[in-house]
């Protein structure tokens, strides 16, 4: 049998590290930042290019629904379900585009506009279907 040296042992160290790092940088990716998810920061920059706006609403779908998508379409933006059981990984993703989507909002109506499109698309809700 060969026996370890020295040298052996560290690049075996190193080897291990180097994938203890990628792993590590990979789950920080997936679940801390949702870069993996359909919709994240970069898809979200993309559609800003492209003078596109949306909002991704999760949850489970109001009743409402199509009167808050005339709402937010009557301001320029557009509103997307995004479902009720996602994984942790697209919900991150969701939060970070919705992030840079609402930035842009409050960028072209100015400070406190997504809160008042909030509370509107809110009261729709409060509405009682017949």
């Amino acid at each position: 049998m060969r026996k370890l040296n020295i040298k052996n042992l560290r690049c075996i160290g190193v080897v291990i590290c180097l994938l203890i790092l990628a792993s590590g940088t990979y789950l920080v990716f997936r679940f801390s930042l949702g870069i993996f998810a359909p919709q994240n920061y970069f898809t979200a920059k993309e559609l800003l290019q492209a003078n596109k706006i949306s909002i991704i609403q999760l949850g489970e779908l109001s009743p409402n629904f199509y009167k808050k998508q005339q709402l937010a379409k009557s301001y320029g933006f557009e509103l997307v379900a995004g479902g009720c059981e996602i994984s942790t990984e697209i919900e991150v993703g969701i939060k970070q585009h919705n992030k840079l989507m609402m930035e842009e909002l409050e960028r072209k109506y100015g400070k406190g506009c997504w809160s008042m499109l909030k509370g509107k698309l809110d009261s729709i809700d409060a509405i009682v279907v017949q």
